[in-house]
């Protein structure tokens, strides 16, 4: 799991080295108190990795972890679908998000995409609470 860089975002050079040649996403969980984002590959899961950061900091509740999803096209040069707010660890735990935690999260995506200068050509651009 790479901690994001709030100054650098998410750059090409973390695009690379997250995502294996037959996948297209890149998994994230967001602190949305600290403003964190921890990236991950398809092969890590959400469950494992939000309950680790929980663990960590006993001060977090799990509504303020926030899973998402960025979706590239094929050649991995654009963005193509940013998701918050859907994991099967949040549908499994019922974890509850504020709107106000939702839209922070995507925001904060959203943020680190712009900020390490991938290209975004959205055909999904969504926040989901599974617990509602």
């Amino acid at each position: 799991m790479l901690v994001i860089d709030d100054s650098v975002g998410i750059s090409k050079s973390v695009v690379t080295a997250l995502i294996k040649p037959v996948h297209k996403s890149i998994f994230l969980l967001v602190n949305v108190v600290s403003r964190q984002i921890f990236a991950f590959s398809q092969a890590e899961s959400h469950s494992i990795n939000a309950r680790d950061l929980l663990n960590k900091n006993k001060e977090l509740s799990p509504g303020d972890i926030v899973s998402g999803v960025i979706e590239f096209s094929q050649d991995r040069t654009t963005v193509i679908g940013i998701l918050s707010g859907a994991s099967s660890w949040e549908l499994s735990e019922k974890v509850k998000h504020s709107k106000s935690q939702l839209e922070n999260a995507h925001a904060i995506i959203h943020d680190a995409v712009l900020k390490g200068g991938l290209r975004l050509m959205l055909v999904t651009d969504r926040m989901l609470d599974m617990a509602a």
